[in-house]
């Protein structure tokens, strides 16, 4: 089906059980027998392969053998291109490592004669999305002051960037997070005139192999508050950059909820010590709370209006943080027939970054909680065994 004029002309299509498809093979083999020139020998080598052959190892060596009897330089653009596809399209870090590069090759070598064609004008659009730049960028939403925070930041074809934090209130970072993760967020009202409150230059490893990387960075440690976190890469060359962004919020508040028959319950502790917070203001849609000595508040829940878009904000003097109600940590999730156990309990880890590298070493920490009828606590002094 791939092969010279002369031996598809010889075959007979009695092993294809399709009889349209029979009937097109028909029509390619009288064509190739009235005018078996380079270019039918390719259209119909096109189809089989697109209908009939699956992709093997010897697809490279066909179109080789095919494109050393060809003159014409279109239909030798075209092979080109269909074994740089090829190469991309089966790219792969671990099993073939230069098929990206041999397929960057094959462009450049067709885009070297600027004639225009079809072909160039593919191999052009393909070769820019290879050799694009490509950010992305994932935190954890809350960090701790003085925490040590890292960044997992995902890349292609560069091999520097700058991060940049804008600090923002907690009004803005609600709005802000509705925008597509592509939107041009500097652009923004909130941020158009606004200078970075720090930024930062990273070196990458850019290998050189058009494949998405990723890596871990260190980023510089903030005071409290809400950021808009800017990933670009650098260039020179306009329209060349890449962007990401992401937002984090520093803050010593960490809330857990936890829910009895009647009411919603948070415990508001350090994130750092965790430790009861008192005295901690919670402004909800509907209501006004303050926590007690443990760091507790509740309120009774009003069926059908507990909705779990509802924006939270959690404050005590010099530190805020703002937290939708269906990102909260759920402890427990008690029953609401009436019924009860008479404690139940549940200890919650905290780790030391979002994402690890094999091998790396995981650092965690864990509050234990017990619930004795409608009252809980942090349970202290307890040994468990981790597995």
């Amino acid at each position: 089906l791939l092969g010279s004029s002369d031996e598809f002309i010889k075959l007979n299509f009695d092993f294809v059980k399709n009889t349209n498809l029979s009937t097109v093979l028909s029509l390619y083999q009288k064509q190739e027998t009235n005018f078996p020139t380079a270019e039918n020998r390719w259209e119909r080598m096109l189809f089989c392969k697109k209908i009939m052959v699956e992709y093997d190892d010897n697809y490279i060596s066909t179109l080789d053998n095919f494109q050393k009897t060809v003159k014409n330089e279109k239909i030798i653009q075209k092979v080109q291109l269909q074994k740089a596809l090829y190469f991309a399209e089966f790219a792969s870090k671990t099993k073939t490592p230069d098929y990206n590069i041999k397929a960057v090759a094959l462009l450049d070598s067709i885009l070297a004669n600027n004639n225009r064609s079809n072909a160039y004008k593919l191999a052009l659009q393909k070769r820019q999305q290879l050799k694009s730049k490509k950010l992305d960028i994932r935190l954890l939403e809350n960090s701790y002051e003085g925490e040590n925070t890292r960044a997992s930041i995902g890349y292609t074809n560069t091999n520097n960037l700058k991060i940049s934090f804008y600090k923002i209130t907690q009004k803005q970072l609600a709005e802000l997070k509705t925008l597509s993760h592509n939107a041009d967020i500097l652009s923004h009202k909130f941020l158009e005139r606004q200078q970075p409150i720090v930024s930062k230059h990273y070196n990458l490893i850019d290998k050189k192999d058009y494949f998405w990387h990723s890596t871990e960075l260190l980023l510089p440690q903030l005071e409290k508050g809400s950021y808009v976190v800017y990933c670009e890469s650098e260039s020179d060359i306009k329209n060349a950059k890449a962007f990401c962004f992401d937002f984090i919020t520093i803050s010593n508040i960490s809330v857990l909820a936890t829910k009895d028959i009647k009411n919603n319950i948070f415990q508001i502790l350090n994130r750092k010590t965790g430790y009861p917070i008192e005295n901690v203001s919670i402004n909800l849609p509907a209501h006004s709370l303050k926590t007690d000595k443990n760091g507790i508040a509740s309120y009774e829940r009003i069926e059908n209006n507990d909705y779990n878009d509802q924006m939270m904000i959690f404050s005590i003097p010099g530190d805020t943080l703002s937290i939708g109600k269906r990102f909260l940590n759920q402890i427990y999730n008690y029953s609401t027939n009436g019924s009860y156990e008479k404690i139940r309990a549940k200890v919650e880890f905290y780790l030391d970054r979002a994402i690890y590298r094999p091998g790396q070493t995981v650092f965690f920490k864990g509050i234990a909680f017990e619930k004795d009828k409608d009252k809980t606590a942090i349970v202290p002094n307890v040994t468990f065994k981790i597995k």
